[in-house]
């Protein structure tokens, strides 16, 4: 609900602001904004898979990218490309008080990519990593949300999808989510329109489990002990996520 108010209230202002005070918007939005929410709506999308929350993490990634993502040099601008002219459009690549907005954006782009298949928005997130490689190797303490990024990029964190009908599933997804080193995403089934994997998932006819690892998943799995044998040969020949 909070979530959905920013939203209405903010997002969909004009132009959209950073802060409701006194039933007034304030403050233009800024890309830690937007990469925060981003953030957000994947953590909502894991814990309850609804395409609406799907559609909305998407609609930010391209937010992100049409109005501070800077193809031509594959770096984010703080402030968006169409605000008033500035002597300097400030960048938002280093780990402060909150961790970078750049950073947190890519994040969430490759997040997103993972669950949806999609090579363009893998492809972007590559670019902007290699944009500011210089910048990791001489100060990585100061892009720790960087080199989370492309560790993400690498494939190396497992995202597990599950699906089927009854409640199987759900008991499933509660077991596996356990461990921090992994993602699971609960798919209900009667949904359409969804990527490949997902897709698959929702019309399962019994429980199953797909692993993937990037933009490669594993045949689904229909027993849970072969789903944890499966994952742990996998993690174990990529390295810690």
């Amino acid at each position: 609900r909070t979530l959905s108010r920013v939203v209405d209230e903010l997002l969909e202002a004009e132009p959209p602001a950073a802060v409701l005070a006194a039933g007034r918007t304030e403050h233009p939005l800024l890309l830690d904004d937007l990469a925060a929410l981003l953030d957000a709506s994947i953590a909502l999308l894991d814990a309850r898979f609804e395409p609406e929350r799907l559609d909305l993490a998407e609609r930010l990634a391209d937010w992100i990218e049409r109005d501070h993502f800077e193809p031509h040099t594959g770096r984010f601008g703080l402030i968006a490309h169409d605000r008033p002219t500035v002597l300097m459009r400030p960048r938002a690549d280093v780990d402060e008080a909150i961790p970078s907005g750049a950073a947190t954006a890519v994040l969430g782009w490759i997040a997103l990519a993972h669950r949806t298949g999609d090579a363009d928005r893998l492809a972007r997130a590559r670019q902007a990593i290699d944009a500011v490689r210089a910048a990791v190797r001489e100060s990585p303490a100061a892009h720790a949300t960087w080199l989370r990024a492309q560790r993400r990029l690498d494939g190396t964190r497992p995202l597990i999808v599950v699906g089927g009908p009854g409640a199987e599933p759900e008991d499933w997804a509660r077991r596996l989510v356990r461990r921090v080193d992994r993602d699971v995403l609960r798919v209900p089934p009667g949904l359409d329109d969804l990527p490949a994997t997902l897709q698959a998932a929702t019309t399962a006819e019994r429980t199953r489990a797909w692993i993937c690892l990037g933009r490669r998943c594993l045949a689904p799995l229909d027993d849970l002990d072969a789903v944890d044998a499966a994952l742990d040969r996998e993690t174990s020949a990529a390295g810690p996520a």
